[in-house]
């Protein structure tokens, strides 16, 4: 049993007040047997592990503890880490800032902004001769699949079988003199064949018969002639199909009416950030396709600050065909230390062309003899019927 320092001060000075009493009054020659009482008292009262002996006029106490507690508290902790803490993050990145910017503009080969391009009116033949016209190459498209109003005065002749092949175009006047034809690749592999005359300035002759020829290697294999009429005094349109050849434009003195326009998309990519910018991507897709990769054309590459650079992409539009145009540019850049950065630009162009047709009625009197004129304006009038009746017809319907 462990008795607490405090408990046991107080017991004592009580203990011992009542001891030195009752040896007062107890202690004498007579009265021998006080010392054994007060140490049985003593023992009785603490109950050990109080060790005492008691003497006359003295009392020698020897307190014994299981432990003593510690005098002083434990160590403070200490006031300074054992390591310093990680540097603070700075609050911005070293470069100003990732930026750029990236604009496409729209124009045709001459200059004409995408916009200001007409929907051409498909009539070519106005009663003058020609000086260009433009065909592009229809694989499969054999004589019967023919789509003009030149009817007997165009002819078409299936050689071989036309096929999707590379293919070249030679052309000549009806006196056989020969054309000059200008081939241009206008995407997906497709052809765009130009007629002209060799001599410049001059027109088409009357007719023109243009043969198409196989592009293998090996001999030259005809599979297609054509016979069409160019004095510009017979019907001849925009899309009009001649066998394999489908008619793209035609050119009359100043007036060039054209279907498939060649298109200059002209990039500007500038770094509008404080830093060099690595540019990383440069990508073109035109109407929803494939991406274009232009990034080789980025010079120089990295950007410095507040310059930029230009690049021109040739793409072909028909602009007689419903539909939209589309091109969408896509850049994106690094900068030393820092995030990537991106922008993109866009331009559409909505395409609706108005349908023209010219649309004639001819009535023929099948029943007239074969040497009579047929033309029902010939039919000679019904002569009035007279009629002897009471009731008579008021209206007859024929």
């Amino acid at each position: 049993m462990r008795i607490s320092p405090v408990l046991v001060a107080c017991l004592f000075g009580t203990v011992l007040a009542q001891g030195e009493t009752n040896q007062d009054a107890d202690k004498s020659p007579e009265n021998p047997s006080v010392e054994a009482e007060n140490g049985e008292f003593w023992e009785r009262f603490l109950m050990s592990p109080f060790d005492f002996d008691i003497v006359e006029d003295e009392i020698d106490f020897s307190l014994s503890f299981t432990s003593e507690p510690s005098n002083e508290p434990s160590a403070e902790p200490s006031s300074v880490p054992s390591s310093q803490p990680s540097p603070i993050p700075s609050q911005e990145p070293s470069n100003f800032m990732c930026e750029i910017d990236v604009t496409v503009i729209c124009e045709t080969d001459d200059g004409v902004p995408c916009d200001d391009v007409p929907q051409p009116d498909p009539t070519c033949a106005i009663g003058q001769p020609f000086e260009t016209l433009q065909f592009t190459y229809i694989p499969l498209n054999t004589c019967d699949k023919s789509r003009n109003q030149q009817y007997d005065e165009a002819e078409c002749q299936d050689i071989a079988p036309v096929a999707e092949i590379p293919v070249f175009l030679k052309c000549a006047g009806g006196n056989g003199d020969e054309m000059k034809v200008t081939t241009t690749d206008i995407g997906s592999g497709e052809l765009l064949f130009a007629v002209q005359n060799l001599l410049d300035g001059e027109t088409l002759p009357p007719t023109i018969n243009c043969t198409i020829l196989s592009n293998q290697t090996g001999p030259e294999e005809p599979l297609q002639w054509n016979l069409i009429d160019t004095s510009g005094q017979v019907e001849l349109d925009l899309k009009e199909a001649y066998g394999a050849l489908q008619l793209e434009s035609c050119g009359v003195g100043e007036e060039d009416k054209v279907c498939i326009e060649q298109l200059e998309m002209e990039t500007i990519l500038k770094n509008v950030g404080g830093d060099d910018m690595n540019v990383t991507l440069l990508e073109s897709i035109l109407n929803g396709g494939d991406p274009k990769d232009l990034l080789d054309d980025v010079v120089p590459n990295p950007l410095p600050p507040g310059e930029n650079v230009t690049i021109i992409d040739t793409v072909f539009f028909d602009f007689c065909i419903t539909g939209e145009f589309s091109y969408t540019i896509i850049a994106e850049a690094d900068p030393p230390d820092g995030e990537m950065c991106r922008d993109e630009d866009q331009y559409n162009r909505t395409v609706d062309p108005v349908c023209s047709i010219d649309l004639n009625l001819t009535c023929s009197d099948l029943s007239a003899p074969e040497d009579m004129p047929r033309n029902c304006s010939n039919i000679p009038p019904i002569e009035v019927a007279q009629c002897e009746c009471q009731d008579c017809a008021r209206e007859v319907i024929f």
